[in-house]
């Protein structure tokens, strides 16, 4: 769709300001350009009386849908990704690009209607207490679809009025509400990044609205329904669109429990906790120091992978580097606030550029890459490099002729444990790497839970990642353990505590798991808070570690788990752990020392219930062991690895410098 200059100008209202607009318009569009381009366009026409700016984030579209979109000619800038980032993570990188004071999420399904816009505006003006504001939602019928929304102790959401006239009063007044759809809402720009945004825990979607209004509310701000605001919603378009794969059937059950175990307190109470809001990252803007590049080809979502480069990050920031991470398509400083902070860890700025304009405009002091392969995922970037081989897969034949040359302008391939240092030895010999430095630096293992001897402790306790496939933490084998037990006549109970992983297939494997579950003393902690994670590994008494069950070590060591943070902050809090008899974690714990290793389910359930009834002294000797045992995993031995490394090589760099001159 094309127009001409007068066109353009004829549509677009006064109003329309680039420079210093007061509201900033996000609209996602996933393979709709049609759509959002008759989004865009009854905007022009019915929006004044506000500075405004309009960001379009394309999240992904195929290269046709993309052109269409951006051969649009329009004022509105337009963000183009190169994936889908989803729902939340797409507004959030919109919202971070806007200019003004308040930022507005509008679905590209939705018509705005005469006047929609300063209404809203005016709520969050006046109303001292206000902090989102949200329109009359119709249906392209005429019938009323939300007039503002209210949250149910179970967390079902309910849209007032849905399908009733939109003319009758008691629709028609302004009122507080637990929520308002993000089809359409208003916030102030600031209060959005101080609470980060929307959450990542609810990939791909659905909920991600009703926890951000909480989370507003949890400031001490409320959520207000305006019905002088009204906008035409044709609802769901793009998330029921089965082209995009992204099979949603089970979706809202999930996020409805990740929701619940968040707010239940508020569900129950109306009233709110006073929240802390973490500090979010600000872009690093200092070129006086160092800087260090970051490049990770990963999904970043809390997990061992990304407390490891994350804790790399924090060491490097402390050697005086400023921080830019490295990604194939970017991701919102919001995002990665949220991961650290679900982290407990902190970072104080940090830069985020994709790959591609890394390697048009940048060259650091020090390139850190991460990767799964013996063959890095990109060139080095740095005058010092660092290559981390999480585990050495294998590649195809035409990767490992085009990316295995670039290892050779890597320093130093480090790795996590002994295990994978063993692996990738294999390589070196196999490719003839004789000269590549190879380095073990163990994860960081955070201890920072006391446990007195005396404290009382009871049941099973298992951490790890929801998803299915190879290296999967096998919590279902885990499920049919405690069945065993049960069988045995032995009493305990099992909690599992992990994040669940957006893809369908992972969210199938988890409702399967929920689902033989079902009678057992199983409980799911899905994306536990940090205290949660705390009160449990305080009171749990042993602890299962299932990755690599069922692994042939000499087939396939890739499936086996690499190292097992989780194993060793479990034993830091004095849980005894068992842990397959393979990969990093057989070589944590010492068989009968310090916990014990198993080679099947079978076994798994005959040793826990030997355990279960040993004697206390011997119980709290495995406990001094596992704890001693842990304590070689600290953050302070990770620092001086780490550092003792870079140091070596920047001396080396020295020397080799001094020597060509």
């Amino acid at each position: 769709m094309s127009h001409n200059s007068a066109q353009l100008n004829e549509m677009m209202p006064a109003d329309y300001d680039t420079d210093t607009p007061v509201v900033s318009i996000v609209i996602l569009n996933l393979d709709k350009p049609e759509m959002t381009i008759d989004c865009l366009e009854a905007i022009w026409k019915r929006t004044n009386g506000i500075p405004y700016e309009v960001i379009v984030v394309d999240n992904g579209s195929t290269a046709g849908n993309k052109a269409i979109l951006e051969s649009y000619e329009g004022p509105q800038r337009v963000l183009s990704l190169a994936i889908n980032r989803f729902f939340g993570e797409g507004n959030n990188i919109g919202a971070e690009a806007a200019k003004g004071e308040y930022v507005l999420f509008l679905n590209n399904d939705v018509i705005v209607q005469k006047g929609w816009l300063p209404p809203l505006v005016e709520v969050l003006k006046t109303q001292p207490d206000a902090g989102c504001s949200g329109p009359k939602f119709i249906y392209p019928d005429g019938d009323l679809q939300e007039a503002g929304g209210l949250l149910d102790e179970d967390g079902s959401a309910v849209q007032i009025g849905k399908f009733q006239s939109p003319d009758q009063p008691r629709f028609n007044r302004m009122r507080t509400v637990d929520y308002v759809s993000a089809a359409c809402v208003l916030m102030r720009r600031k209060d959005f990044i101080d609470v980060l945004g929307f959450d990542f825990r609810y990939e791909p979607a659905y909920y991600e609205d009703c926890d951000l209004c909480l989370k507003i509310g949890a400031l001490g701000k409320k959520t207000y329904y305006v019905p002088a605001s009204e906008v035409e919603h044709y609802e769901s378009t793009t998330t029921s669109d089965k082209a995009h794969e992204l099979r949603l059937n089970t979706i809202v059950g999930l996020n409805r429990q990740k929701f619940v175990t968040r707010w239940q307190d508020f569900l129950k109470t109306g009233r709110h906790d006073t929240l802390a809001t973490p500090s979010s990252l600000v872009p690093e803007t200092s070129r006086n120091k160092k800087t260090a590049g970051i490049y990770t080809p990963y999904n970043i979502i809390p997990g061992g992978g990304e407390r490891y480069l994350l804790s790399v990050m924090r060491v490097f920031e402390t050697l005086g580097y400023s921080l830019t991470l490295v990604v194939p398509e970017v991701y919102s400083r919001i995002r990665i606030s949220a991961v650290l902070e679900k982290l407990e860890l902190t970072l104080d700025a940090i830069e985020i550029i994709t790959h591609q304009e890394a390697e048009q405009s940048r060259r650091f002091d020090l390139f850190f890459s991460l990767g799964n392969e013996i063959c890095p995922p990109c060139k080095t970037l740095g005058d010092i490099s660092l290559y981390c081989c999480q585990f050495p897969l294998p590649s195809a034949q035409q990767e490992l002729d085009r990316r295995l040359p670039w290892l050779t302008d890597y320093d130093a391939v480090i790795c996590y444990s002994e295990f994978v240092a063993e692996e990738i030895g294999k390589k070196i010999v196999e490719f003839d790497l004789q000269d590549q430095h190879l380095q073990v630096v163990s994860p960081p293992v955070g201890m920072k839970i006391d446990v007195p001897k005396s404290s009382p402790k009871s049941g099973i306790l298992a951490i790890g990642r929801f998803f299915s496939g190879g290296h999967c933490k096998r919590q279902d084998m885990m499920v049919s353990a405690m069945k065993g037990l049960k069988d045995r006549g032995v009493q305990s109970r099992l909690n599992l505590v992990g994040s669940l992983h957006p893809e369908p297939e992972h969210r199938e494997y988890f409702t399967k798991c929920q689902t033989d579950a079902k009678d057992l003393p199983v409980t799911f902690h899905v994306d536990a808070a940090s205290d949660t994670l705390g009160d449990l590994l305080y009171k749990s008494s042993l602890y299962w570690h299932g990755a690599g069950l069922g692994v042939n070590v000499d087939k396939d060591p890739g499936n086996c788990e690499h190292f097992g943070i989780s194993v060793v902050e479990a034993m830091a809090a004095r849980v005894i752990p068992f842990v397959v008899n393979n990969g990093g974690p057989s070589l944590i714990v010492e068989d009968g020392i310090s916990g014990f290793h198993y080679s099947s389910e079978e076994e798994l359930v005959a040793l826990t219930e030997k355990v279960l009834a040993l004697p206390d002294d011997e119980i709290e000797t495995l406990r001094d062991n596992a704890a001693k045992r842990a304590a070689q995993f600290s953050d302070e031995a990770f620092r001086t690895n780490l550092i003792a490394l870079h140091d070596m090589i920047a001396q080396q760099k020295t020397e080799q410098l001094a020597q060509s001159l």
